[in-house]
């Protein structure tokens, strides 16, 4: 479950999935006043380094570990809770 603002929950589950694909800008079809009101504020990629040394809070919040992990011992064989 994703915190919601003021620390309630959403009731939001999330689900992730393992895809490699060749470059390309991320295009929203959300205009950017409609990514704002779900608190959307930058799309990007980042590196494995990037995501080391970053200081942002992510959802979930061990993402630079799980990206490290499935960089080096490959997907999991059964899903796995990721966390918030």
């Amino acid at each position: 479950m994703i915190p919601f603002i003021g620390g309630r929950w959403d009731g939001q589950r999330e689900q992730y999935h393992l895809v490699r694909t060749k470059a390309f800008t991320p295009r929203p079809r959300l205009s950017w006043e409609q990514l704002h009101a779900e608190f959307v504020f930058e799309l990007r990629w980042w590196t494995p380094q990037e995501l080391a040394e970053a200081t942002a809070t992510f959802a979930p919040r061990r993402l630079p570990e799980l990206v490290r992990s499935l960089l080096h011992d490959g997907p999991p064989d059964e899903p796995i809770d990721a966390g918030v």
